[in-house]
């Protein structure tokens, strides 16, 4: 009975949110220009690494987990592919289910803080960016670019939402 009940408790989620980085001039960043971005993303700073037997540039993040009724804090340190789209996925700690709040992007002294909102989701979404700039800025909707519905994706049904750019309003810092 124990193993049912906690089947059913179970969370099924598939969803993933990318992130397309742009430069100041509104250019797609390339990786070694990510590189010079120090990333947080819900309050956790990614720190980027090159894995010893891996080609790919990789980020890092450590994660605080809360254990047992002790309430003793379980550390580890989780990771993902650095890419332009930055894709957050349902296994990463931070961003499970595709779940992004906030992206706080900074060099040198300019600071951009991207407010997403968004929940855990069964949806692929791929949010373009506007050019990097100080300021806070919110995401207005998670409406596709065709109109359409985002899709809710499954092991047999497949789909993205590409949300654009215009989507993005500048707002007072919270």
């Amino acid at each position: 009975m124990l193993t049912l009940t906690s089947d059913i408790g179970a969370q099924y989620c598939i969803g993933s949110t990318g992130y397309q980085f742009r430069n100041e001039k509104g250019s797609v960043m390339s990786i070694d220009e990510m590189k010079g971005l120090n990333i947080t993303v819900n309050r956790y700073p990614l720190k980027w690494y090159q894995a010893p037997d891996s080609t790919y540039p990789s980020f890092r993040y450590e994660a605080a987990q809360v254990g047992d009724r002790d309430e003793k804090y379980l550390k580890e340190t989780r990771g993902g592919d650095f890419s332009n789209p930055l894709l957050f996925r349902f296994d990463s700690v931070p961003t499970f289910c595709g779940r992004i709040n906030e992206v706080v992007l900074q060099k040198n002294d300019v600071v951009m803080r991207l407010i997403f909102d968004i929940r855990g989701h069964n949806t692929r979404y791929l949010i373009d960016s506007l050019p990097f700039q100080p300021g806070t800025f919110q995401l207005t909707s998670r409406k596709c670019k065709d109109g359409k519905p985002a899709p809710m994706i499954d092991n047999n049904t497949f789909g993205e939402c590409f949300i654009t750019a215009d989507m993005w309003k500048q707002v007072e810092r919270k």
